[in-house]
């Protein structure tokens, strides 16, 4: 139905889902958020402790600790976008040989009944929609994991500290994740809950999990206060005068 009332040019390409945008949906559905912010933790997870080894480059700088944590907090970040460059060339690649696809091309989005014995239904977004909110999503995580991984080294001072709680942020969920926990849980407050980027912004796991105000806006609330939150502390521990980054 979504198909037939398209303004834009069809193709076999595109009813088969074999696109370069379409295959992006899939695997936004699929592993690939976990795999970026995985990729995005290792990459932070010794920004700040490496400099152990060089102190003396270090102090030269004309910087306040604070600011040298923010710096680095940046570098992580431009670094954890260049994640994305090999996607581009994947990208390019499967546009060349099936198309690009359009961003009008209709994207499932569970709509849930909430009436007794009624089931769900699954409406249609653009598949343009369902791109920028998955990558906003992906964009915030990477924020809050690197947050984290400084927070952990200016605390902690262990690499092997910052991947386990790297880990149990990223893979969290697992702990709890079964089908209709969100019936007998508020697991929509939980920030690991939406982990699974492509599955919150579809809404595919309001279906398994059954809790309706699992969603989009409030993940990226979650996710923008946690990192506050990290952010304030860290900057509160490093404006102490007793702190030293490089001791």
């Amino acid at each position: 139905g979504a198909y037939a009332k398209a303004n834009y040019n069809l193709s076999i390409n595109q009813f088969e889902q074999r696109t370069a945008l379409q295959t992006v949906e899939r695997l936004l559905n699929g592993p690939l958020p976990i795999i970026l912010i995985t990729c995005a933790l290792l990459l932070a997870i010794d920004v700040v402790l490496k400099d152990r080894l060089h102190p003396s480059v270090l102090k030269g700088f004309p910087l306040t600790d604070w600011k040298k944590l923010l710096s680095k907090m940046f570098v992580a970040y431009i670094g954890s976008l260049a994640l994305f460059l090999p996607l581009i060339v994947g990208f390019v690649i499967i546009g060349v040989r099936s198309g690009f696809g359009h961003f009008q091309l209709p994207s499932p989005v569970f709509t849930n009944i909430s009436e007794w014995q009624q089931v769900g239904s699954f409406d249609m977004m653009t598949l343009g929609t369902f791109l920028a909110q998955s990558l906003a999503l992906i964009l915030m995580w990477f924020l809050v994991v690197i947050a984290l991984v400084i927070l952990c080294s200016v605390l902690f001072r262990h690499e092997m500290v910052n991947l386990a709680v790297g880990t149990l942020l990223i893979f969290g969920e697992r702990f709890y994740l079964s089908r209709n926990v969100g019936y007998f849980w508020d697991i929509e407050k939980v920030p690991t809950s939406y982990i699974q980027v492509g599955k919150i912004v579809s809404k595919q796991h309001i279906f398994f999990l059954e809790s309706e105000s699992l969603d989009y806006i409030l993940g990226l609330q979650l996710l923008a206060i946690s990192f506050a939150i990290v952010l304030i502390i860290t900057l509160l521990i490093a404006k102490n005068k007793r702190f030293m980054l490089i001791k």
